[in-house]
C-alpha cells in the first residue's frame, strides 16, 4: 500500500504558568500527542476592611 507523507506547521499561545521544560511530544501510530504540565497558579489573596 502506497504511504502519503505531508508536513503540518502551527503555533500555539502557552500560559505564563506552563513548565516549559517539561513540555513532552510523542508520536505514536501516526498520532501527535503533546502534554504540557502546568505549573502551581499562587493565589492572590487580599484582606478588604468593612466600616
Amino acid at each position: 500500500s502506497a504511504r502519503s507523507y505531508s508536513s503540518y506547521n502551527t503555533r500555539l499561545a502557552l500560559p505564563e504558568n506552563c513548565e516549559m521544560d517539561k513540555i513532552k511530544a510523542e508520536l505514536k501510530n501516526g498520532v501527535l500527542n503533546i502534554t504540557i504540565p502546568k505549573g502551581k497558579v499562587e493565589s492572590k489573596v487580599m484582606d478588604i476592611n468593612i466600616e
